[in-house]
């Protein structure tokens, strides 16, 4: 996430090649395939625990089966001719309310933000046995398969980005715009949840 006491470590380790995502305001989540013998078996998690198959977090059961064959081709994509791993899906889930409208049976699963009045999900984040898939290919992959990531806003240097995003409080949200064609609602005096930024260098460590 944004800090701006970070800025000189983040100019010096990531002056260039950098990608900015929104950072959306939900509830975070998991889809973890293990991969054994050839056959995928499948774990939905919260932040902390496991979700069981007959509980309902913020929908995200109904979510994953509604997605299940894009899910189901992402993951046998990334395996390749692997017959045995495990594949982990991170992202967030969100929505539940669009001003006065709510889908029947939604959760509201933050107070503040107005995205939708369904619940949906987007994913920033995806490890193959561990190893994170770099940004760029994340993003291509799961655009491929129809599953959401959080808008992007920019890319390039991070000095370049800095000089034209000064004040993080009045950034708007583009998750109701960009996903679902509706006008931002803005019941918090607070713009957006924030950005992450992140290096797009493959390898960042070198």
């Amino acid at each position: 996430s944004f800090r701006p006491r970070l800025i000189g470590q983040y100019l010096l380790t990531y002056l260039f090649n950098i990608i900015v995502m929104e950072k959306i305001h939900g509830s975070n989540v998991s889809i973890v395939g293990t991969r054994k013998d050839g056959k995928f078996t499948y774990q939905l998690g919260s932040r902390k625990r496991w979700v069981g198959e007959d509980e309902n977090f913020n929908n995200l059961q109904a979510l994953f089966w509604d997605n299940f064959r894009a899910i189901r081709e992402l993951f046998t994509e990334i395996a390749g001719s692997k017959t045995d791993c495990v594949i982990r899906l991170y992202g967030e889930v969100y929505g539940g309310q669009y001003g006065t409208d709510k889908v029947e049976g939604a959760f509201r699963t933050q107070s503040e933000p107005n995205y939708c009045a369904k619940n949906d999900f987007a994913f920033f984040d995806i490890a193959i046995d561990g190893d994170y898939m770099p940004v760029l290919e994340m993003i291509d992959l799961l655009q491929k398969h129809g599953l959401k990531v959080p808008p992007v806003i920019f890319q390039g240097s991070l000095a370049e980005f800095l000089k034209d995003f000064k004040d993080i409080e009045n950034f708007q949200s583009r998750v109701s715009e960009e996903f679902y064609g509706l006008e931002n609602i803005d019941v918090s005096g607070k713009g957006a949840e924030g950005v992450t930024i992140r290096t797009i260098n493959p390898n960042p460590g070198e």
